[in-house]
């Protein structure tokens, strides 16, 4: 039988081999480049960021309206609490007596409002 020669040689191996591993570096590289400059918090690179956010993130605005809409609905928890007045209840999870005043349960520790 005759033996076939190999189509491609070691060399072209290697070479193919170590630019594979070369192109996965380079791109492992430019992510870390493009995360560090994202999570710092100079303004060094601010138009990368608002670009990033806007793929991934939302929009700045975005984040501005859901605090604007948390600080809304934690004012109309306090001004339900002034129509409400004074009240006693008791605690869901320990059956403890609780008032108005009591963030937490004094028992158990449970989260009230």
């Amino acid at each position: 039988m005759s033996e076939q020669t190999p189509l491609y040689s070691d060399t072209v191996n290697w070479i193919g081999t170590t630019l594979s591993i070369a192109v996965v570096v380079i791109i492992l590289i430019i992510f870390f480049i493009i995360i560090k400059a994202t999570t710092d918090d100079s303004d060094k690179h601010s138009e990368m960021k608002k670009y990033v956010e806007a793929l991934f993130g939302g929009s700045p605005q975005a984040s501005d309206k859901q605090k604007k809409e948390e600080e809304a609905r934690a004012r109309e928890a306090e001004r339900v609490v002034k129509e409400l007045g004074p009240f006693e209840d008791t605690c869901p999870a320990c059956h403890t007596l609780v008032t108005d005043r009591h963030i937490d349960c004094p028992s158990c520790g449970l989260r009230l409002l």
